[in-house]
């Protein structure tokens, strides 16, 4: 079937209501594991189509895993009609389009299952020749995501991303302690980024640090100035902060930056963007599942909270500019 074919059918039928939108995914993914106990190797596809009609502030959804057309036109013609053309407070825009793949360097998928097998053994046998490593693992893992967009703006979207990851850890022991290390490598790319990677190098330092950790004072739980790294700032900048900068939850009252809009927050030397637009990164796209353009957002300016992260609604009700954040988990 063809799926463009049936996307813009179905639009038709959503132009009858006062905003609708229908969105198709497809993906594939390969993942090869492997460590003391267990080897694995993975394989999943799927794919469907999603269509939504945003009516009197509320949005209405159907969900499709497969593309029986007369299902999918027989479903949307009930909801359209049950719905009509009421409005609702949502933002719009002006209908754009893109058809943007992102190419990779090698194609993982060119590379025989059994060879990232070896590759995964091989690293593994290395992380273990030190006697203090008592366990270990390596993986590689890659997908391929289609997403192509359609709405009753006229916009019509279509991007594939690569995403590639390759992980390892060392678990070493000594007497009762026990303590890990590990290295990612998670972006978007082909086997290019494995053939790059000094592959040796990062196997001896996550060995090292695991071993070094074993010699490591255990810290009194209190109050301390640290100092970390890009990797543990990154996180505690998401999970304890950025969750909270997501718009919806601002909106529940859920996020306890609430009424903070525009305040001093935190030290005047930070400042934290939100970048779905930084290309050959992991979280990459040319839009969101909204349709909107991926944006560089402004969360933070030295220690002042400036903006919330938005999906159309969300812009709506706030009286802000759609930031590129809506997301769909599938």
């Amino acid at each position: 079937m063809e799926v463009r074919g049936l996307m813009e059918r179905i639009v038709g039928l959503l132009e009858k209501t006062y905003y609708g939108d229908v969105r198709f995914e497809r993906s594939s993914s390969t993942s090869i594991f492997k460590n003391r106990s267990k080897e694995s190797i993975r394989t999943s596809s799927s794919l469907g189509l999603c269509i939504r009609i945003f009516s009197n502030d509320r949005w209405y959804y159907l969900g499709f895993n497969e593309l029986n057309e007369e299902k999918i036109m027989n479903e949307t013609k009930k909801l359209v009609n049950k719905l009509g053309r009421r409005k609702g407070n949502i933002y719009l825009q002006d209908p754009w389009k893109i058809d943007k793949e992102i190419k990779v360097k090698k194609n993982p998928d060119d590379v025989s299952i059994d060879e990232k097998l070896d590759e995964v053994r091989r690293i593994f046998k290395q992380l273990i020749e030190d006697e203090k490593i008592v366990n270990a693992s390596a993986s590689i893992s890659h997908a391929r995501s289609e997403t192509i967009f359609m709405n009753t703006e006229g916009s019509e979207l279509r991007q594939v991303l690569p995403y590639f990851s390759f992980i390892i850890t060392a678990i070493a022991k000594e007497g009762r302690r026990v303590e890990h290390d590990y290295f990612v490598l998670a972006k978007q790319g082909g086997y290019e980024l494995f053939t790059s990677l000094n592959k040796e190098e990062e196997i001896k330092e996550v060995v090292k640090g695991a071993k070094e950790l074993l010699r490591a004072k255990i810290v009194k739980g209190g109050r301390y100035d640290v100092i970390v790294d890009p990797e543990v700032s990154g996180v505690i900048a998401h999970e304890s902060f950025g969750h909270g900068c997501e718009a919806d939850q601002v909106l529940r009252g859920r996020s306890y930056l609430a009424g903070l809009l525009n305040k001093k927050i935190i030290s005047e030397f930070v400042s934290i963007h939100d970048n779905g637009s930084l290309k050959n990164e992991r979280g990459y796209i040319v839009f969101d599942d909204d349709g909107i353009k991926s944006s560089d957002t402004l969360i933070v300016e030295n220690g002042i909270l400036k903006n919330f992260m938005h999906d159309r609604q969300t812009a709506a009700f706030m009286s802000c500019e759609v930031t590129g954040n809506a997301r769909a988990q599938d």
